[in-house]
């Protein structure tokens, strides 16, 4: 760390006071503080300090050494540094240092600055080997949150602990009833993000359009070992992701026209892309294709550094000197007016969602319930199909469906796109290249034929007439039909012990049984089965079997993180011992007498509830589940090592909560007037609601 902000010092023009900084940072503090004269010492160092910086006061006091040193003799200064509170011996060594860092630095031909830096440049050269030692100051207290979670607060000798800043950097950390940061500076984060751009961490969110700018704009936050120094700074998305960027620009920019431009390519080609929408509408034709054409035409065309209006602006200046038609749309070249509809197309045999495809049937008649079209899926594969995909029905429906939506709007919402076919027609073509559900879909589209806000409720596929909403026949693996209906999620709910049992009953090498110990060798976070006859997600988890431990397969990811959870924390208690008898040792008279009133019932069940609790609090400081044998052991280990600490540290608030529930259950339970009985009652019912059977372990021993 030293050696790096002397390097740093001879490259800002700062050498000098990095020299006697570093060299003072490395050996013992000279300054020193007996016991019995604290306060006459504190006194005499405090003429060194410098405002905002522990590490300046190292050249103040360097400074004020060198000019008693000079005027004294060797006897005379070595009397004034133990009047004053300074170790000779640590000073000369000091001062030996520095002699040594200056020979060195000239040897190699660095240059010693004459002239005093300014502190800044001071300090940014020390942050250079400070840069996991950084914090930032909690809004609600004078503590510090550091590098890598570490909280820390100024030590009360440094000339920051008064008035601590937002941002320091510390030159040590040392722990004893907490963390404590000596020798500390105050930093602006700029330096730390230019000083640390080799390990700083940058995140960006989803890009964003922004008509104003003509270009695709990302939020970018950047992280210092963990430490936010950039939060919320609005960024050009090129920076990210240039290609991006540019598909970004010709989507919004080119095509959809969302910019500031009076370009007159694009007013021409506003008038031809007119001009297809009105053929589209008129022949009913699907405009996807061309939508993709039309991308095509731009991306050929277009300069490929070109990701803004900016850029558009600089590159279409030198391009239109060569050929100034060379963005001029042409009817024929983005419209194909010769393609036939193919029922297979419209009306397919099968649905593909993803990587799974689902048979299909149809049904034409009205008075049937199950009128339109069916999907038949296996019960295993129910959780793996998004609903949002069957909301757009099968192409060859969608116009029809398109215009019921809209025939089911309010009336007060629905006159401002009479007449509705003409609406159809206008926003039907760019509903093909939508993404995400229906009905956002055709909000989105209908926001742009009139600046109408539509809500949320006013457009539904539920009310749809049956035959545009798809019926699902939800099959065993043999084929055999379980049961049916228009409503995924409701059919999901209905079966989702039917879909657990199908996954968890699915032969496969990790299925173990009975377990108390560690026997699962390395377990997968994911893995598939065969089900009707495609390969289905399932998800490895450990499970609880009160007396022994199994490892099974589960659907879905949130199911696996809840077994995991379980299945670890009782195969932690069937290995670590101890717990049941160190929770009766906090158990007192009182304590005893309140557990004939507690919602548990009895000790073993109160103590069973409190061992949950613990035991996720030392799961949770250990890590979580693990998933392979090196792991477990580990985890045995610091569960087993922390298990009576833990006990000692909670357990005193659990039986607190006893004694005090059954105390105030007796005041509650007393007569009271008619006046006031029904606040007691209302007292009693939320005192309930705070402790029932189980409730240490369902609000966690944190909350105790």
């Amino acid at each position: 760390r030293f050696g790096r902000m002397v390097i740093e010092g001879a490259d800002t023009g700062c050498l000098q006071e990095l020299i006697i900084i570093t060299a003072g940072l490395s050996v013992q503090d000279p300054r020193e503080r007996p016991q019995e004269k604290r306060e006459a010492a504190g006194e005499l160092h405090e003429r060194f300090n410098a405002p905002g910086s522990d590490f300046l006061a190292w050249l103040n006091l360097w400074e004020y050494l060198q000019a008693e040193r000079a005027a004294r003799s060797n006897n005379q200064f070595r009397r004034l540094c133990k009047r004053e509170f300074l170790n000779f011996n640590r000073v000369r060594e000091w001062q030996d240092i520095v002699r040594q860092l200056e020979r060195t630095v000239r040897s190699m031909r660095w240059q010693i600055n004459t002239e005093p830096a300014s502190p800044d440049t001071v300090h940014q050269a020390i942050l250079t080997g400070l840069l996991s030692q950084i914090g930032v100051k909690d809004s609600s207290a004078n503590e510090f949150t550091g590098g890598r979670n570490a909280r820390f607060m100024i030590s009360r000798g440094s000339a920051l602990a008064k008035k601590p800043p937002t941002w320091v950097m510390v030159g040590e950390l040392v722990e004893t009833n907490r963390l404590w940061a000596h020798s500390a500076a105050r930093i602006q984060p700029e330096w730390a993000e230019s000083a640390a751009e080799h390990v700083i961490k940058r995140t960006y969110d989803e890009p964003e359009w922004d008509r104003e700018k003509g270009s695709a704009m990302t939020i970018e936050r950047a992280t210092l070992y963990g430490v936010p120094i950039v939060s919320g700074r609005r960024v050009h998305y090129r920076r990210v992701d240039r290609a991006a960027a540019r598909e970004l620009f010709i989507h919004h920019a080119l095509i959809e026209g969302d910019w500031e431009t009076h370009h007159a390519f694009f007013a021409q080609n506003e008038a031809v892309l007119d001009e297809v929408r009105k053929l589209g509408a008129r022949q009913r034709r699907d405009l996807f294709v061309e939508y993709d054409v039309l991308y095509g035409f731009y991306d050929q065309r277009v300069g490929e550094k070109v990701t803004s209006g900016a850029d558009f602006d600089r590159w279409w200046n030198k391009a239109r000197q060569k050929n100034p038609r060379l963005l001029d749309l042409r009817l024929d070249e983005i419209f194909e007016t010769d393609h036939d509809e193919i029922v297979d197309v419209a009306f397919p045999e099968r649905w593909s969602a993803g990587e799974i495809e689902f048979e299909m049937d149809y049904e034409f008649d009205a008075s049937s319930a199950y009128d339109g079209v069916t999907v038949k899926v296996p019960v295993s594969l129910i959780d793996h199909v998004d609903p949002t995909v069957f909301e757009w029905n099968v192409p060859g429906l969608r116009e029809e469906l398109v215009t019921a939506l809209l025939r089911s709007l309010p009336k007060d919402i629905r006159k401002n796109f009479v007449p509705i076919p003409d609406t159809v027609s206008k926003i039907l073509p760019g509903l093909e290249t939508a993404q995400g559900t229906l009905t956002d879909a055709v909000r989105g589209a209908l926001r742009g034929v009139k600046d109408v806000i539509i809500s949320p409720d006013a457009l539904s596929v539920a009310n749809l007439p049956n035959h545009l909403r798809p019926v699902f026949r939800i099959v065993s693996e043999s084929g055999d039909l379980i049961t049916q209906g228009r409503d995924l999620d409701q059919l999901r709910a209905q079966l989702a012990e039917e879909v657990r049992e199908v996954v968890a009953g699915a032969e496969h090498a990790l299925v173990n049984t009975g377990a108390t110990t560690w026997v699962f060798g390395e377990i997968p976070t994911a893995t598939s089965v065969r089900a009707a006859g495609q390969e289905v997600p399932a998800f490895p988890a450990l499970v609880d079997e009160d007396e022994t431990v199994a490892l099974r397969l589960l659907p879905d990811a949130d199911a696996q993180y809840e077994s995991m959870w379980l299945g670890t924390r009782r195969l932690l208690r069937l290995n670590v011992g101890g717990a049941a008898r160190r929770l009766n040792d906090h158990l007192d008279h009182h304590a005893n007498l309140a557990l004939a009133v507690s919602p548990h019932g009895s000790k073993v069940a109160w103590v069973l509830d409190a061992s949950d609790a613990i035991f996720n609090v030392l799961l949770t400081e250990s890590g979580g589940p693990v998933w392979n044998e090196s792991g477990w052991d580990e985890l045995l280990g610091k569960v087993r090592g922390g298990l009576a600490a833990a006990v000692d540290r909670f357990a005193p608030a659990a039986a607190e909560i006893l004694v005090r529930f059954a105390r105030l259950r007796g005041e509650l339970e007393g007569a009271a007037p008619g006046s006031v009985a029904p606040a007691r009652q209302d007292m009693f019912d939320q005192m309930q609601r705070l402790v029932y059977d189980g409730h240490l372990a369902g609000v966690g021993a944190h909350r105790w």
